[in-house]
């Protein structure tokens, strides 16, 4: 039965005029934003995770709203949660698509930091690359320009590039305002880099608002300190 419905969809669709169908999905997008805030506001949760993302995220994308940018980011972040990240990766292309050309700064840090965390967990290291260049250029603050940075790094150290990835690991170090201790030796210094984001993984970092710049930047200074001596 739900084969035989399904195809009956797949027809109408398939004779409906564009701007029609179009139209049904921004229709259907909103009835469900409007249903999802009246249980919010009668609930008192606002601030949880909204249960129809991916319903928001798909029929605003399908439907040409401008809504889809912000939807999608929000589906990708939360696909990222449920460690569905070919999904994620997907609403994040799709929010890339989209993005209007007012998207704010902190919108389109978000996006590359977040798409390329996960390009990087899925082992696409080269895409996860291009995304944080594009996150230092839309970074607010030295700290998510250190994240940024240090995302780059990684994925050098991971090709094997170990020279390269240090430098990129200094770049980030002095956007803390921290620097390496030079009779460090490097090779150290890329191991002592590791086992700090054991302490401060790069998830915590990405939270700039909510993290103070002078103590991790401390905390990193101190640590490779104490390795040199």
């Amino acid at each position: 039965v739900d084969t035989y419905h399904d195809r009956i969809r797949e027809l109408v669709l398939r004779d409906m005029d564009g701007g029609h169908r179009q139209g049904l999905h921004v229709r259907l997008a909103e009835v469900s934003e409007e249903s999802v805030e009246n249980v919010a506001n009668q609930e008192g949760s606002a601030d949880q995770v909204n249960p129809r993302i991916y319903d928001l995220a798909y029929h605003f994308y399908e439907g040409g709203n401008p809504k889809a940018f912000e939807y999608q980011l929000e589906a990708g972040e939360a696909a990222m949660r449920a460690f569905a990240m070919e999904n994620a990766i997907d609403h994040f292309n799709k929010a890339e698509a989209v993005k209007p050309d007012e998207a704010s700064q902190e919108s389109q840090y978000r996006l590359y930091e977040r798409r390329g965390e996960v390009f990087g967990k899925s082992q696409r290291l080269e895409e996860s690359r291009e995304s944080y260049r594009n996150a230092v250029l839309h970074a607010s603050s030295e700290l998510e320009r250190a994240v940024a940075i240090d995302g780059v790094g990684d994925k050098y150290q991971r090709q094997g590039q170990h020279e390269t990835a240090i430098d990129f690991y200094d770049q980030a170090l002095a956007e803390l305002g921290y620097h390496r201790p030079q009779k460090l030796p490097r090779v150290l210094f890329e191991t002592m880099w590791y086992s700090i984001f054991v302490h401060f993984p790069r998830g915590s970092f990405a939270v700039a608002k909510q993290t103070n710049r002078k103590s991790v930047g401390s905390s990193l200074h101190i640590s490779f300190t104490k390795l040199h001596m």
